[in-house]
């Protein structure tokens, strides 16, 4: 799955340390914890995936955390990353769990010299031979910054393989969604930041890429064509040629000291089945940019606000579950509520909506 590694410039991961060393340069009293794993992972970040000797230990089931990612594959809970506020001190995960169903009081933990750095916030997206991940938030105190690099967890080979992008690759981000359709990643939405860990932009791009090689393309928005707000948290999933934006959160106003919230109850969606041909067709070559344009439409059915729901779609149905409710009155003055309502779309009827002129 993962593409050769190209040894004649840093890979996203030695640069990732690289980045991360910067960083604790600057600190008075670095995280002892921090250092000594970036300083393990520097002699160790030019290991050869598929030369990597990959062992599992014995572990407790994952402690409290947000914004990790969990994949199902026969019977098997994988775990990764996501981060834990105490309230005076946030931290990111890099661990890989994996839990039994059958056994959830015996985990493993697997331990290797190459996987994916701590982070949370990263977006993800599984089929039956594994699953993806890509960008996120590395957060240790008052450390942070966003990923822009994609990594994938083979089931059989339970290992981790980075895959290096090339093309047109996405900024680095997080609070991104993906999705996986018939060979293709897609990526939308999410935030970027500034050096000193501020949010700088919200997104709502879409980029489609091939992990087999590794290719990137952006995909453009018609001429004219209404699209939805940039925004983090939203729902992304894919079905039957389509795929689907749905809620979300943004900030409208980025100065320091006027930030205002903004929740979507929002449903768009597009046809991407001549962007799945072009990887097919014209890989690796360049096509006219009318042709990699994409159409948004606005479907004319609401839901709750929200934004970090979970969803799924099976049987032609789309499945949202949760999320979480801001009123947000600026950073020091919020409250924010989670919400345990369920909502069911049926993927007919929105195949069938189309926005108005």
């Amino acid at each position: 799955m993962a593409k050769p590694t190209n040894r004649t410039r840093k890979t996203p991961l030695e640069e990732n340390i690289k980045h991360i060393k910067s960083k604790l340069s600057s600190c008075k009293n670095p995280p002892a914890e921090i250092v000594e794993l970036v300083e393990a992972l520097s002699r160790t970040a030019t290991v050869d995936s598929a030369k990597d000797v990959v062992t599992y230990a014995s572990c407790s089931f994952p402690g409290p955390r947000r914004f990790s990612s969990l994949a199902y594959n026969n019977k098997n809970l994988y775990f990764y990353g996501g981060e834990h506020d105490d309230g005076k001190n946030a931290k990111a995960f890099s661990d890989t769990i994996i839990a039994n169903l059958n056994q959830l009081d015996s985990c493993k933990k697997l331990s290797s010299k190459v996987f994916p750095l701590l982070r949370s916030g990263h977006a993800m997206a599984s089929f039956e031979g594994g699953f993806f991940i890509h960008g996120g938030e590395f957060l240790f105190d008052d450390i942070n910054f966003c990923y822009n690099d994609l990594w994938f967890f083979d089931y059989a080979k339970k290992r981790w393989f980075e895959i290096e992008l090339t093309g047109n690759v996405p900024a680095a981000r997080s609070g991104h969604r993906m999705t996986y359709h018939q060979g293709i990643i897609f990526i939308s939405c999410g935030y970027s930041m500034l050096p000193n860990g501020v949010i700088s932009i919200y997104h709502n791009d879409l980029y489609a890429i091939k992990p087999t090689t590794g290719e990137c393309r952006q995909v453009n928005v018609q001429m004219k064509s209404r699209i939805f707000t940039p925004r983090s948290g939203c729902l992304l999933t894919s079905w039957n040629d389509k795929i689907i934006v749905l809620g979300g959160y943004s900030l409208l106003d980025l100065s320091e000291n006027n930030l205002q919230g903004s929740l979507s109850n929002e449903m768009w969606q597009s046809d991407i089945s001549h962007i799945m041909r072009l990887f097919s067709e014209h890989s690796n070559q360049v096509i006219p940019e009318e042709l990699e344009c994409i159409r948004w439409e606005k479907i004319p059915k609401t839901f709750f606000y929200r934004c970090a729901s979970a969803s799924t779609v099976n049987k032609g149905l789309l499945y949202m579950f949760g999320g979480v409710i801001d009123d947000d009155r600026g950073e020091s003055e919020s409250e924010s509520e989670s919400s345990d309502t369920s909502d069911e779309s049926d993927s007919d009827d929105v195949e069938l909506c189309s926005s108005e002129d």
